[in-house]
């Protein structure tokens, strides 16, 4: 009985010889392609005067350096789709004394691109991109100024359409009937305490706001809201505006007498505006809007 467990032995062995052999495993992450997706093949030049050239052969080298445009902070050069966003139709956020550029691309406009103001300028405080660095060549700026002479067309070659957006107030401010200014009179001479203004007297709000495409007159809704609670307009006290031009300024106006508003009791300022376009409109100050802001758009009626 010796020889059972040779046989026993002999036996396993042989049905592990006959079983197939086990398919290879597939590491199913081998078939992704890592080629960097901002990148082009060695074989493939891009036009120098597009995107994706000037991302390729300046943005991306240049300018997307650590502590730079590199995710820190606007423009974003860290891809083709991430510096197309944010310089075509991108709004200005730095801006020169005199402010004149509203985008940091604008199709077709060289001139008031500030992209193209700002690998060029001489200006020793505002300084010329990209910062302690050489200077962009004659041909590079010549690349840049052909993109957007052609209109900045993306990387797909699809052209951009400038966005349309809210309607901005740029300025709130009350005067009597004869002009004088009224919201520098604050509580406590502090800027943000609420105004104070004058018992049983007529006065005019002014608001001046800006539109990126509608003109001025044209604009919708203009409604001002006053209420006790200082995020509650629901059943506030509303006041229609309408547009004046004079000197040269355009703004909407409304005038009311101050003797209906409970004296000494602070009331909170609300203004509404739209621009036909947009389903939205444009609040002033917002819920959300900080605690100062609300308290600057407030008054308290005083004997």
């Amino acid at each position: 009985m010796k020889f059972l467990p040779l046989l026993a032995l002999f036996l396993f062995l042989l049905i592990q010889a006959c079983k197939p052999e086990a398919p290879a495993i597939v590491n199913p992450y081998d078939s992704i392609d890592r080629t960097d997706s901002n990148s082009t093949p060695n074989d493939t030049i891009p036009d120098p005067a597009s995107i994706t050239g000037i991302y390729k052969n300046i943005l991306s080298v240049k300018c997307a350096n650590p502590g730079c445009h590199d995710g820190h902070f606007e423009p974003d050069f860290r891809t083709i789709q991430s510096a197309y966003t944010t310089l075509v139709y991108a709004p200005v956020k730095k801006y020169t004394l005199d402010s004149a550029f509203a985008w940091r691309v604008k199709p077709n406009d060289v001139a008031n691109s500030w992209l193209h103001e700002r690998v060029t300028t001489d200006d020793p405080v505002l300084g010329r991109m990209p910062l302690y660095s050489t200077p962009l060549s004659t041909e590079e700026l010549d690349h840049i100024k052909t993109w957007i002479n052609r209109g900045a067309p993306a990387a797909d070659g699809s052209l951009p359409v400038q966005p349309n957006a809210l309607p901005l107030i740029e300025g709130i401010f009350i005067t009597s009937l004869s002009g004088t200014r009224l919201d520098t009179i604050r509580e406590g001479g502090i800027s943000y305490n609420p105004i104070l203004l004058p018992k049983d007297s007529d006065v005019v709000f002014y608001f001046a706001i800006k539109d990126d495409q509608t003109p001025t007159a044209n604009l919708t809704l203009n409604q001002m809201k006053i209420s006790s609670n200082i995020d509650d307009f629901t059943s506030a006290q509303s006041y229609t505006a309408t547009y004046l031009s004079i000197g040269g300024f355009q703004l909407w106006r409304i005038q009311l007498n101050t003797n209906v508003f409970p004296v000494n009791q602070q009331r909170y300022l609300r203004y509404f505006v739209g621009d036909g376009v947009n389903t939205g409109f444009t609040e002033f100050p917002k819920n959300e809007s900080q605690l100062f802001l609300k308290t600057f758009s407030s008054f308290k009626v005083v004997p």
